[in-house]
C-alpha cells in the first residue's frame, strides 16, 4: 500500500480526482492484500509458496511462471482457496496469466525472428523483478472495439484497438484504450495485452503478444507517459 501511495494520482470516479488510497478502494485493496497475509499462512503455504526457475528462491504463486501440471493444479486450487476465503474474486489471477503467455509468446517470436530480437530475455529481465519484489500486475486486455461487426483496420477510428504508432529504437510508441481493466487501480504494472489474434497482413499497426508487454504502469506513474 505504500508503494501505491506513491504512485501519481491518476484515478477518477465520477467526475473526482482519487488518490490510490481512497476509501473506495479499501475493498480492493482487503481483498487483494489477502494475497500477502497468507503467504506464510500454514493452512495456504504449500499452494502460494513455489520456487522460481529464474533464481531459486521461494516466491509467490501469483508472480511464477507455471512448468508443470502440478503447478498448473496448484495454482487453480490457491485460487479456489482463496476466493472461498475473501467470498468472491482474489482479483490477481489475470496478470499471472498474462505473464506466462508472454513468457511463451516471446521465447516462440524470438525462435521465428531467428535471433533478430530479443523479446523473451527483455522479458525474463521485467519478471525478476516482478517475482522479487512480488507485484501484481494487471492483464489490460479489451479493447474498445467501435463497431464490432468491422476488424480492427477497417475501424473508422483506429485508437478503437490499441496499435502502433511509432517505433524507436528504445521501443514503441502506442495509441488507445483497454476498457474494464479491474485491479488496474491496485496494480504495480499493466501487462497489455491482444483482445484476440490479429492479421499483420490487415492491421500492420496491432499489437501482438510478443510486443505487448509495457510497463504502463510503472512509466505513466512516473510521469514518463503523457495521455493524449
Amino acid at each position: 500500500m505504500k508503494d501505491l501511495g506513491k504512485m501519481k494520482s491518476n484515478l477518477y470516479y465520477d467526475g473526482r480526482e482519487l488518490d490510490r488510497l481512497d476509501d473506495l478502494q479499501m475493498r480492493c485493496l482487503d481483498t487483494i492484500g489477502t494475497t500477502f497475509e497468507v503467504f506464510d499462512n500454514p493452512e495456504f503455504k504449500d499452494l502460494i509458496q513455489v520456487k522460481s526457475h529464474l533464481t531459486g528462491d521461494i516466491i509467490n504463486r501469483f508472480t511464477h511462471i507455471h512448468h508443470s501440471t502440478d503447478d498448473l493444479h496448484k495454482k487453480q486450487d490457491m485460487t479456489r482457496k482463496l476466493c472461498q476465503k475473501v467470498g468472491g474474486c482474489i482479483q490477481r489471477c489475470m496478470g499471472c496469466d498474462a505473464a506466462n503467455a508472454i513468457y511463451n509468446v516471446s521465447y516462440e517470436a524470438d525462435k521465428i525472428n531467428k535471433g533478430e530480437s530479443n523479446y523473451h530475455e527483455n522479458f525474463k529481465k521485467w519478471l525478476l523483478r516482478f517475482q522479487q519484489e512480488d507485484l501484481i500486475a494487471a492483464g489490460a486486455q479489451t479493447d474498445v472495439k467501435g463497431d464490432r461487426i468491422k476488424r480492427p483496420a477497417d475501424q473508422l477510428d483506429p485508437d478503437m484497438y490499441v496499435h502502433v504508432v511509432e517505433r524507436k529504437k528504445d521501443g514503441i510508441v502506442v495509441v488507445g484504450c483497454k476498457l474494464h481493466i479491474s485491479e488496474a487501480s491496485v496494480s504495480d504494472e499493466l501487462l497489455v495485452i491482444p483482445t484476440y489474434r490479429q492479421n499483420c497482413a490487415a492491421f500492420s499497426g496491432a499489437i501482438f503478444g510478443f510486443l505487448i508487454m509495457y510497463l504502463l504502469s510503472l512509466s505513466f506513474n512516473l510521469g514518463l507517459i503523457k495521455s493524449r
